[in-house]
């Protein structure tokens, strides 16, 4: 489907649901739901095949940062990181 007709899906079941004010209720909720699980849905691609179980502190540093061998060496998780 085009974003085009997606849309138009959508606003014909939001047409439906907001005759009934329960409804809309559930809808938030699961709307609501779905945005916050979003990322545990769906992983980002880049997170797939490319340090996807690094600690967020460390894919910040990737290919911003130089190390130091004494600074790899001090550090568990550079050391780590530097033997794979």
């Amino acid at each position: 489907m085009t974003t085009l007709q997606l849309n138009e899906a959508l606003f014909r079941e939001l047409n439906i649901i907001v005759s009934d004010e329960d409804m809309m209720k559930e809808a938030i909720k699961a709307l609501r739901l779905i945005v916050l699980n979003w990322k545990k849905i769906t992983p980002n691609s880049d997170e797939e095949g490319n340090g996807g179980g690094l600690p967020e502190s460390i894919k910040r540093m990737r290919g911003i940062i130089a190390f130091s061998q004494d600074e790899i060496d001090s550090d568990d998780r550079l050391s780590y990181l530097h033997s794979k």
